[in-house]
């Protein structure tokens, strides 16, 4: 399906003779395991009436069979235009449409059936009783919280959402005290009391010598079991990927891989594993959504992928001493506040390779080379810095690790961003710097100094 052609039509039907006003843009788009379908997210611009203004929303579009479950939310099968009380629905999310032929079902961000708590997420005064239960006690005693200005930062169709909150803390004759940002991250399937729980060892942890180890998360605050939902206070600072100064993208990212490599050799034990037979299923299952999509591209997926199963072979990579590993780590997740930085977004940590952590580092810094049209020499000059800054703490990871994770990272990211429209012309080159570096090794500068 022409993804682009069907927002045109779906604009049509939302709101018909002010298509021009109503202007649905591609975000992203998820592949679907089953049917060979798939997730879109627009945003679009909700036209004002005469005294409002327009606003902006979010829809999630499910593209191949019914959801199972929705029938009793449909407005029906629609290929002409809804009308006002229909399309109110539709946008407060209590409602879907089922446009034929196509068989799409469309939901507005952030409501979905396998989440139906998600409005509540939303609500500051439920949500500032469910936060003084589970995690007042935090602050000490006689205070009461609120949890001011909610926002959603982040979703994932019907797996799990993420609110930014303002706490504001009071005292007992009502007076503010301070007023700390915080986040609450629901899943669907209840992982969020482990990811909490891994949060509070890397908490204690990190505080066993007060003052002689940097810190390498925000506080964990509690976990709400009603909304599947864990908090934490937010570091307010810069992302890496965002930062754009020389000398300040270099102390960073130097600091990263020795707060990379100190997590590593942490000791900690989390449930879960992951092993590089995962990692091979995984870019298995996203080459075969890339291949229907890109076709041109299927000679050189085959060959990557055989490559990297062979190197896989033939280097052992399954021999290797795991360790707590974020699985999910790049320049996005890394936290610059002042002279210190925090690590973010612990959901996917496990028990692993460390070198996976290392690999799918280096491979954003290509792919960020890529969307900033950045010289190669620079990409470089930061992974070496990054490379070298990590093993001056943990030398016992090896470089042929490091490499194996690092193809595997471009291979997924160009599987990823061959569905995101903005950057769907990386999956070429970033496939290609995958099979250059498959017969090289990335790490040799830096690790042979």
């Amino acid at each position: 399906m022409d993804i682009s052609r069907f927002s045109e039509e779906l604009a049509g039907i939302l709101f018909q003779g002010g298509e021009d006003r109503f202007q649905l843009q591609v975000r992203r788009a998820f592949p679907w395991s089953k049917g060979g379908g798939g997730i879109v997210e627009y945003e679009g611009t909700v036209p004002g009436r005469d005294d409002g203004e327009d606003r902006v929303v979010k829809i999630h579009a499910r593209l191949g069979s019914d959801r199972e479950g929705a029938s009793n939310r449909l407005i029906g099968s629609r290929v002409s235009p809804l009308g006002s009380r229909e399309r109110e629905l539709f946008f407060a999310g209590e409602r879907s449409l089922r446009i034929d032929p196509s068989g799409m079902i469309l939901s507005v961000f952030p409501f979905a059936d396998r989440m139906p708590w998600l409005g509540k997420l939303l609500d500051p005064a439920g949500m500032s009783d469910c936060f003084g239960e589970i995690a007042g006690g935090k602050y000490g005693e006689g205070k009461s919280f609120v949890l001011d200005r909610p926002e959603v930062a982040g979703y994932r169709f019907g797996r799990r959402c993420t609110v930014r909150y303002r706490l504001l803390i009071r005292d007992a004759s009502g007076n503010e005290v301070i007023a700390i940002p915080v986040i609450g991250k629901s899943h669907r399937d209840g992982r969020g009391r482990a990811v909490f729980n891994h949060l509070e060892q890397l908490w204690n942890w990190q505080f066993e010598s007060a003052g002689t180890r940097p810190p390498i998360i925000s506080r964990p605050l509690g976990y709400g079991p009603d909304f599947r939902i864990y908090f934490q206070e937010a570091p307010e600072g810069l992302d890496l990927y965002r930062i754009e100064g020389y000398r300040e993208r270099g102390t960073t990212i130097a600091m990263a891989g020795r707060l990379l490599s100190s997590l590593h050799t942490s000791g900690i034990r989390i449930e879960g594993s992951y092993v590089p037979e995962d990692e091979l299923s995984l870019i298995r299952k996203w080459s075969r959504y890339l291949r229907p999509l890109r076709p041109e591209l299927e000679g050189m997926i085959g060959s990557i992928l055989r490559s990297i199963q062979r190197s896989a072979t033939v280097k052992g990579i399954d021999r290797f001493e795991p360790s707590i590993a974020h699985r999910d780590f790049h320049d996005k997740q890394v936290i610059a506040v002042k002279d210190k930085i925090y690590f973010i977004d612990f959901d996917t940590a496990t028990m692993a390779d460390p070198a996976i952590d290392v690999g799918n580092f280096l491979a954003h810094l290509v792919l960020r080379g890529f969307q900033r049209k950045r010289r190669k020499e620079a990409v470089k000059e930061e992974s070496e810095l990054f490379l070298s800054s990590y093993r001056s703490g943990n030398p016992g990871v090896g470089g042929e690790r490091i490499d194996f994770y690092f193809a595997t990272s471009l291979f997924r990211l160009a599987c990823l961003y061959a569905f995101r429209p903005a950057w769907e012309n990386l999956a070429a080159p970033l496939l290609e710097a995958c099979r250059e570096s498959l017969p090289h090794s990335v790490t040799r500068a830096a690790f042979s100094r």
